[in-house]
């Protein structure tokens, strides 16, 4: 713990100065966990979202440190380039961090020509086994089950099974000892009780 925050007077000095930090970044700070820096907050009277030792001008200091409010800095292509395409923040992210809701984000998107990307292109999956490449290694080449590949690429059938689709590669059906694909294959037992 920094000697800051042994002291009432180092205490009252470090919420003073790091005011609109976070907890967490308060805590990282002070190279303490989490949970000992709400604890020192708690025992200090402070709640997570303010400081009580707040000058007049703290709201308004505050509020213009979390949003741009000058339309000039965020409304040209280069700012929501950079935002939107290569740090891939999303339009509710982008209107948050300007005070504005997404749907003025998105027409400026439109106006300024910056592609918008797709609902799938946000839901991709980070599993650096979610490639056709190590797939087709893997499950057409190797030979394996789809519940080996699943398991290499620490997955569920399900997900696994999901790309395979995606990507419209063959699913492997179930062989009988002639070679054929077995008649009862995708049919369910009409004699299973359903849950």
């Amino acid at each position: 713990m920094i000697e800051e925050l042994k002291t009432e007077r180092g205490r009252e000095m470090f919420f003073k100065k790091y005011r609109n930090l976070t907890t967490m970044e308060k805590s990282q700070l002070s190279e303490v966990s989490y949970v000992t820096m709400r604890t020192i907050m708690r025992q200090n009277g402070i709640s997570r979202g303010e400081c009580p030792f707040k000058d007049k001008e703290y709201k308004t200091k505050h509020k213009s440190n979390l949003r741009i409010t000058d339309e000039s800095i965020w409304n040209n292509r280069k700012w929501l380039y950079q935002k939107y395409v290569v740090e891939k923040l999303g339009m509710y992210a982008i209107g948050s961090i300007v005070g504005t809701d997404q749907k003025r984000i998105q027409y400026y998107l439109i106006k300024y020509s910056i592609p918008r990307r797709s609902l799938s292109d946000g839901q991709k999956s980070k599993n650096p086994c979610c490639n056709e490449e190590w797939i087709k290694d893997y499950y057409v080449r190797s030979g394996l089950s789809i519940r080996e590949c699943a398991k290499l690429a620490n997955c569920s059938t399900y997900t696994f099974y999901h790309w395979l689709v995606s990507f419209k590669i063959p699913i492997k059906g179930k062989v009988d000892k002639c070679g054929e694909l077995s008649p009862s294959f995708g049919r369910r037992n009409i004699n299973s009780k359903m849950a």
